[in-house]
């Protein structure tokens, strides 16, 4: 799927979606299989993995008009700033 304006939760079910966005500075990322994928704005071709092993205890989260983005776990409501 492609999400136009994220904003907020992208997943909760991260084992399940394939999403990708584009972030506020041009950047391309994307949720395949439990991992953080950055990929080539121009060609879409994947460039590298972000984050692996996201589980579904993770929220994946956009935030401030996609110029930030988190990982909350959402167990312990820990947040980590990507």
């Amino acid at each position: 799927c492609y999400l136009e304006s994220p904003d907020g939760t992208i997943t909760d079910s991260i084992e399940s979606k394939v999403c990708w966005w584009h972030m506020q500075d041009g950047r391309v990322l994307g949720l395949h299989g439990g991992q953080l994928v950055e990929y080539d704005a121009e060609t879409l071709s994947p460039l590298g993995i972000v984050v692996k092993g996201l589980g579904n205890d993770t929220e994946v989260v956009v935030v401030e008009n996609g110029s930030v983005l988190a990982l909350v776990k959402k167990s312990t409501k820990e947040i980590k700033v990507i």
